[in-house]
């Protein structure tokens, strides 16, 4: 899977697996790919979306060096970490290019399939890295399912996606980027072992 964004972060380009990835993944409203459209758009949550933009233009910077990071990208049957390698060639447009590193099959998790479009109630966030759910603390898929009483039959709640604090500081200190994100937790960086990357995907650097 690949995508490309301009200088401006609007997405100007995918690679050629994207409709079947999408629509493998219940993303049929991506087909086609909404060319054109910003970075914030797409992403929506502000905090997420402030974090890919400093990483866009952390690649300008270093234009010809590819940057990788890895997080999280879940089914709802399986546990799946994807590494990204970022690009800018010239310094303006960034591509990314993703890959799985790691999958492990687990039980259905009905709150992550996508086609399930009858929710109500308040939505519950998860963290776009870590694929960790906020309950009064960020914990993995099933213990927020539990936690939450979200297995007992009843209307699922929606789902909206963010980044947990931790993830933001792994990742700033990770790549360095310049502190300040929205709401103050990129200001709380510290020195931290960043696990978003696990040694197999290091191991492809």
């Amino acid at each position: 899977m690949s995508w490309r964004f301009d200088g401006s972060d609007a997405l100007c380009a995918v690679g050629p697996g994207w409709n079947d990835f999408a629509q493998a993944n219940g993303g049929e409203q991506c087909v086609p790919a909404p060319i054109g459209t910003s970075l914030d758009s797409i992403i929506g949550d502000r905090e997420l979306s402030a974090l890919w933009a400093a990483i866009l233009s952390s690649a300008r910077s270093r234009a010809g060096q590819t940057l990788a990071v890895g997080f999280r990208c879940d089914a709802p049957a399986m546990r799946r970490t994807v590494r990204a390698d970022i690009l800018s060639a010239d310094g303006e447009r960034v591509e990314i290019t993703s890959q799985v590193v790691a999958e492990q099959a687990r039980p259905t998790v009905a709150i992550l399939d996508p086609s399930i479009g009858e929710r109500a109630g308040e939505a519950i966030r998860i963290c776009g890295w870590c694929a960790k759910v906020r309950v009064d603390r960020w914990v993995e898929v099933e213990v927020a399912v539990r936690d939450l009483a979200l297995d007992d039959g009843g209307r699922l709640p929606p789902v909206s996606h963010g980044i947990c604090e931790e993830c933001v500081i792994a990742v700033t200190t990770e790549l360095g980027l310049t502190p300040g994100l929205p709401g103050g937790v990129g200001a709380a960086r510290r020195s931290v072992s960043s696990t978003l990357l696990p040694e197999a995907a290091r191991r492809t650097s």
